[in-house]
Protein backbone atom coordinates (compact mmCIF):
# COMPACT_ATOMS: atom_id res chain seq x y z
CA UNK A 1 0.00 0.00 0.00
CA UNK A 2 1.09 3.67 -0.68
CA UNK A 3 1.33 6.45 2.07
CA UNK A 4 0.82 8.89 -0.67
CA UNK A 5 -2.91 10.14 0.62
CA UNK A 6 -1.53 10.26 4.00
CA UNK A 7 1.00 11.87 2.89
CA UNK A 8 -0.66 14.60 0.47
CA UNK A 9 -3.39 15.23 4.42
CA UNK A 10 -0.30 16.03 6.02
CA UNK A 11 0.88 18.94 3.26
CA UNK A 12 -2.92 20.20 3.75
CA UNK A 13 -1.95 20.44 7.19
CA UNK A 14 0.87 23.11 7.03
CA UNK A 15 -0.01 26.26 7.72
CA UNK A 16 1.51 29.66 6.29
CA UNK A 17 1.98 32.80 7.89
CA UNK A 18 3.60 33.64 4.75
CA UNK A 19 4.56 32.72 1.88
CA UNK A 20 7.74 33.39 -0.33
CA UNK A 21 6.79 33.41 -3.96
CA UNK A 22 9.43 31.99 -6.66
CA UNK A 23 9.52 31.26 -10.17
CA UNK A 24 12.05 28.82 -11.61
CA UNK A 25 12.69 29.16 -15.12
CA UNK A 26 14.85 26.44 -15.62
CA UNK A 27 12.91 23.90 -14.63
CA UNK A 28 10.68 24.32 -17.29
CA UNK A 29 13.19 23.97 -19.61
CA UNK A 30 14.49 20.10 -19.01
CA UNK A 31 10.76 19.06 -18.92
CA UNK A 32 10.08 16.54 -21.93
CA UNK A 33 9.06 19.03 -24.97
CA UNK A 34 6.07 18.61 -27.50
CA UNK A 35 7.30 18.67 -31.02
CA UNK A 36 10.75 20.66 -29.97
CA UNK A 37 8.50 23.36 -28.49
CA UNK A 38 8.89 24.12 -24.56
CA UNK A 39 5.61 23.36 -22.97
CA UNK A 40 5.58 25.37 -19.57
CA UNK A 41 7.44 28.59 -19.11
CA UNK A 42 8.20 28.59 -15.89
CA UNK A 43 7.44 25.78 -12.23
CA UNK A 44 5.85 28.46 -9.70
CA UNK A 45 6.70 27.96 -6.04
CA UNK A 46 5.32 28.94 -2.77
CA UNK A 47 6.69 28.24 0.73
CA UNK A 48 6.13 29.45 4.23
CA UNK A 49 8.03 30.41 7.16
CA UNK A 50 9.55 27.37 7.53
CA UNK A 51 10.85 26.54 3.76
CA UNK A 52 7.37 23.74 3.47
CA UNK A 53 6.45 23.98 -0.26
CA UNK A 54 2.67 25.42 -0.04
CA UNK A 55 2.12 25.66 -3.35
CA UNK A 56 3.39 25.07 -6.39
CA UNK A 57 2.55 24.72 -10.48
CA UNK A 58 3.62 25.35 -14.08
CA UNK A 59 2.66 28.60 -16.38
CA UNK A 60 2.79 29.08 -19.68
CA UNK A 61 3.29 32.49 -19.53
CA UNK A 62 4.38 35.10 -16.67
CA UNK A 63 0.90 36.74 -16.72
CA UNK A 64 -0.97 37.12 -12.85
CA UNK A 65 -4.13 35.52 -14.60
CA UNK A 66 -2.07 32.02 -14.60
CA UNK A 67 -1.58 31.88 -10.87
CA UNK A 68 -5.17 33.00 -9.82
CA UNK A 69 -6.63 30.04 -10.14
CA UNK A 70 -3.78 27.91 -7.84
CA UNK A 71 -3.83 30.86 -5.00
CA UNK A 72 -8.00 30.38 -4.78
CA UNK A 73 -7.52 26.52 -4.52
CA UNK A 74 -4.72 26.73 -2.05
CA UNK A 75 -6.67 29.69 -0.04
CA UNK A 76 -10.03 27.14 0.06
CA UNK A 77 -7.52 24.44 1.42
CA UNK A 78 -6.40 26.46 4.10
CA UNK A 79 -10.05 27.23 5.03
CA UNK A 80 -10.99 23.38 4.86
CA UNK A 81 -8.75 23.01 7.61
CA UNK A 82 -9.29 26.26 9.25
CA UNK A 83 -6.09 27.76 8.63
CA UNK A 84 -5.48 31.72 8.59
CA UNK A 85 -4.41 32.51 5.08
CA UNK A 86 -1.20 34.27 4.71
CA UNK A 87 -0.61 37.75 6.03
CA UNK A 88 2.87 38.65 4.78
CA UNK A 89 4.21 37.68 1.18
CA UNK A 90 7.85 37.80 -0.01
CA UNK A 91 8.58 38.27 -3.85
CA UNK A 92 11.70 39.77 -6.10
CA UNK A 93 8.98 41.91 -8.34
CA UNK A 94 6.73 43.43 -5.49
CA UNK A 95 5.86 46.70 -7.79
CA UNK A 96 4.45 44.23 -10.18
CA UNK A 97 2.64 41.73 -8.40
CA UNK A 98 1.73 44.15 -5.36
CA UNK A 99 -1.52 45.01 -6.42
CA UNK A 100 -2.73 41.62 -7.80
CA UNK A 101 -1.85 39.78 -4.54
CA UNK A 102 -2.98 42.21 -2.32
CA UNK A 103 -6.66 41.47 -4.62
CA UNK A 104 -6.51 37.86 -4.15
CA UNK A 105 -5.19 37.01 -0.82
CA UNK A 106 -6.69 39.47 0.91
CA UNK A 107 -5.47 39.59 4.46
CA UNK A 108 -2.05 41.14 3.08
CA UNK A 109 -3.95 44.47 2.26
CA UNK A 110 -5.07 44.15 6.09
CA UNK A 111 -1.59 43.53 7.20
CA UNK A 112 -0.50 46.51 4.65
CA UNK A 113 -2.48 48.93 6.23
CA UNK A 114 -1.92 47.96 9.94
CA UNK A 115 2.08 48.02 9.18
CA UNK A 116 1.44 51.30 7.62
CA UNK A 117 -0.02 52.89 10.56
CA UNK A 118 2.80 52.00 12.85
CA UNK A 119 4.57 54.85 10.52
CA UNK A 120 3.11 58.40 10.10
CA UNK A 121 3.13 58.85 6.34
CA UNK A 122 3.92 55.28 5.33
CA UNK A 123 0.75 55.52 2.94
CA UNK A 124 2.91 57.74 0.84
CA UNK A 125 5.80 57.14 -1.72
CA UNK A 126 8.98 57.52 0.43
CA UNK A 127 11.18 61.08 -0.72
CA UNK A 128 13.85 60.43 -2.60
CA UNK A 129 16.72 59.84 -0.54
CA UNK A 130 19.35 62.80 -0.78
CA UNK A 131 23.05 62.95 0.27
CA UNK A 132 25.12 65.74 -0.06
CA UNK A 133 28.29 65.72 -2.03
CA UNK A 134 30.16 65.36 1.45
CA UNK A 135 28.02 61.96 2.04
CA UNK A 136 29.45 60.12 -0.95
CA UNK A 137 31.99 59.79 -3.14
CA UNK A 138 32.69 57.74 -6.40
CA UNK A 139 36.35 55.71 -6.60
CA UNK A 140 37.24 54.42 -9.74
CA UNK A 141 40.59 53.33 -9.36
CA UNK A 142 42.06 50.38 -7.39
CA UNK A 143 44.20 53.05 -5.20
CA UNK A 144 41.31 55.18 -4.69
CA UNK A 145 38.57 51.77 -3.87
CA UNK A 146 41.58 49.94 -1.21
CA UNK A 147 42.07 53.38 0.38
CA UNK A 148 38.12 54.04 1.33
CA UNK A 149 37.43 50.34 1.82
CA UNK A 150 40.39 50.46 4.79
CA UNK A 151 39.02 53.70 6.07
CA UNK A 152 35.67 51.98 6.84
CA UNK A 153 36.68 49.28 8.25
CA UNK A 154 39.01 50.95 10.55
CA UNK A 155 35.82 53.70 11.40
CA UNK A 156 33.64 50.47 11.99
CA UNK A 157 36.02 48.67 14.10
CA UNK A 158 36.41 51.57 16.05
CA UNK A 159 32.32 51.82 16.80
CA UNK A 160 30.70 49.30 19.19
CA UNK A 161 26.95 50.13 18.67
CA UNK A 162 24.53 47.43 17.73
CA UNK A 163 22.81 50.33 15.45
CA UNK A 164 25.67 51.06 13.11
CA UNK A 165 24.56 49.47 9.65
CA UNK A 166 26.75 48.29 7.20
CA UNK A 167 25.59 47.70 3.11
CA UNK A 168 26.98 46.20 -0.05
CA UNK A 169 25.44 46.01 -3.38
CA UNK A 170 26.49 44.99 -6.81
CA UNK A 171 25.20 45.55 -9.95
CA UNK A 172 26.21 43.76 -13.33
CA UNK A 173 24.43 43.33 -16.93
CA UNK A 174 22.89 40.27 -17.94
CA UNK A 175 22.02 38.72 -21.33
CA UNK A 176 18.50 37.70 -21.58
CA UNK A 177 16.58 35.00 -23.81
CA UNK A 178 13.32 34.91 -26.32
CA UNK A 179 11.73 33.77 -23.06
CA UNK A 180 13.06 36.40 -20.97
CA UNK A 181 15.09 34.25 -18.46
CA UNK A 182 18.79 34.97 -17.88
CA UNK A 183 21.15 33.67 -20.21
CA UNK A 184 24.21 35.31 -19.25
CA UNK A 185 25.90 37.55 -16.72
CA UNK A 186 28.50 39.93 -17.61
CA UNK A 187 31.91 41.13 -15.03
CA UNK A 188 30.71 43.43 -11.75
CA UNK A 189 30.56 46.43 -12.79
CA UNK A 190 29.36 48.74 -10.13
CA UNK A 191 29.74 48.12 -6.19
CA UNK A 192 28.22 50.29 -3.68
CA UNK A 193 29.20 50.63 -0.51
CA UNK A 194 26.95 52.63 2.59
CA UNK A 195 27.17 53.17 6.00
CA UNK A 196 25.13 54.70 8.79
CA UNK A 197 26.52 54.95 12.54
CA UNK A 198 24.39 55.58 15.43
CA UNK A 199 25.88 59.01 15.77
CA UNK A 200 23.57 59.96 12.80
CA UNK A 201 26.58 59.87 9.70
CA UNK A 202 25.44 58.49 6.30
CA UNK A 203 27.93 57.95 3.81
CA UNK A 204 28.08 55.98 0.67
CA UNK A 205 30.61 54.82 -1.57
CA UNK A 206 30.67 53.64 -5.15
Amino acid sequence: ESIAPYLDKEVKKRGAELLAWDASYKEAKRLAKHHGQQVYLALITGTNELGEVRVQFHVVTDGHDQMEAAIKAFLATMRAYGQTPPRLFFTDKPLEDKSFFQQTIPLLQVEQVRLDSLVPGAENALEPCKLTPSQWKLCSTARDININVNSLRTLVKGHSSGRDMLALDCEWSVNTGSGGSITSAGRVAVIQLGYTMSSGEVADSS
